[in-house]
This record gives structure tokens, sequence and C-alpha cells, in this order.
């Protein structure tokens, strides 16, 4: 049996720069490079302790994760002091579903995917961001403690699904929405200081929601990947319904065969 992807990643070397220290420090940044006043939890004349300013480009990207009905609902049972730090890591988590699901060339999504990766090991290395969300993420890193290697897993996750587009079974569909998937709650519960490693019974846990959000995102997704001349269901799925993509609309009709139903239900 295939070890649980959670595990995977706490066991997996880590094979980057940042190998003795896999977690941003703000103090991390080139010689030429000096600290963005946005970026400091205190700063600014006529601020009190604890508070921070408003950074424009940081309330802009937690208003489109606000738009996410189901992570917007979440973020109510965040305590405050964490809450956009929550809605930023979904944002980009939301950044790497929007290519992997709106990008009809495999080959443009692995590079935009690949440019992601570099971007925020740059970021962890030199405290240096490439593009309007690594620079608000550059603020979370600053304020929490977030390790490196689950941020390069996240990419990981969606290259491999970009790669490996006809899956074979409901297994394989759950093992790849894992790698997607484990990696954004595990950096959530490091939000609540929570160390998942520790605990076998919660990294089970967080493996099988993984797998279930993974499924309701890939059922979710069959009209865009409509559109986009795909089906991504498992095969198997598709051969017991004689499902393929020429067969999904009824001929005389133009609307979804029976077929597809009976495969998405199943």
């Amino acid at each position: 049996q295939t070890p649980g992807v959670g595990l995977l990643i706490f066991k997996k070397e880590r094979t980057l720069d940042e190998r003795n220290s896999s977690t941003f420090s703000p103090t991390k940044r080139s010689n030429n490079s000096a600290p963005n006043p946005k970026n400091e939890i205190l700063g600014g004349k006529g601020l009190q302790t604890g508070q921070r300013q408003e950074d424009p480009g940081r309330q802009h990207q937690v208003a489109l994760t606000r738009k996410i009905f189901h992570i917007s609902e979440q973020a109510k049972y965040f305590p405050s002091n964490i809450r956009e730090d929550f809605l930023i890591l979904n944002q980009l988590h939301y950044e790497f579903f929007k290519i992997v699901y709106n990008t009809q060339e495999p080959a443009l999504a692995l590079a935009k995917l690949e440019f992601w990766k570099e971007s925020i090991s740059d970021l962890f290395r030199t405290g240096e961001p490439r593009d309007p969300l690594t620079m608000v993420l550059n603020e979370t890193l600053t304020r929490q403690n977030l390790p490196l290697n689950l941020f390069v897993e996240m990419v990981q996750g969606r290259i491999e699904q970009v790669r490996e587009e006809a899956l074979y079974d409901i297994s394989k569909v759950i093992f790849q929405a894992q790698r997607a998937q484990v990696p954004l709650m595990l950096l959530t519960l490091s939000l609540l200081k929570i160390n998942a490693s520790q605990s076998d019974e919660l990294i089970e846990v967080v493996e099988t929601v993984a797998g279930a959000s993974g499924l309701i995102e890939m059922v979710r997704m069959v009209p865009q990947d409509l559109r986009n001349g795909r089906i991504r269901l498992p095969i198997t799925v598709c051969s017991k319904h004689n499902l393929s993509f020429k067969t999904i609309y009824d001929k005389n009709t133009g609307v979804p065969s029976n077929d597809l139903f009976d495969a998405v239900l199943e």
C-alpha cells in the first residue's frame, strides 16, 4: 500500500538550499535589498504595539479570496490575528488551481507552475518577492513560521496533476488530490501552531479530508474540463460507462449524455 501523502511529506529529505533552515526568515535578503516597511509588523508614526500598516495589495488579495464562498466561510472561524494569513495561503493555492483548470496547453500550465515554485523558493532565500501575490505572502512569512517544503509540495502536487491528466482509477485520483491539498492543510495547521508531524492520527485525518476535497474538485470542474476539450474522470469509470469525449453529448439534442451523469455519480 502506498504511504500516505502527509507522512511522505514529513519524511521526504529536503534537498533545497534551505536544508538546515527551511522556514522563512525576514533577515534573509540580498545585500542590495533593503527591508520593505510594509512587511514589518510594527512601523510608521502613531502605530501602537501589535498594530501593522494596512497594505492595499494585501487587502486586495484578501478581498479576492473572500469571494470564494467556502473559503470565506471557513475564515470566520479563525482567530482574527491569523485570518488574513489563512486567506493569503488559500489565494496562493487557488492561483495554482486556476492554472491547472484554466490553461488549455499542458506545457504552458507546467511553465506557470514552475515559475511559482521558483518564485516561492527565491522568496525564502532572499526575501525579494517577484509579483503582487508573493509580495503579500512575504508579509505572512515574516509573521508566521511556515516551512518552505510545504509550499514546494503544494506546487509540485499541481505539476503532477497536469502531467498525469488521465488517471486509472479513483484511488489514483485520491492520491493525486492529496498531493495538491495536504500541503495547504498542513500550512493551515501551522498557522494554528499545531504540529501535525507529531500525530499519525491527525495526518490520517488530513489525508482523508484532502482526498475528499480533491474528488469534489474533480467533479465540480467537469464542465470547465469539457469546455477545454478534456475529461479528467478515471479511466476505469469512463470505460465502465462507455464514456469518451465523442460520446459525452447527445448527438440529437446536444446536451450531456446520461453516461456522463452516471460516471460523475459513481
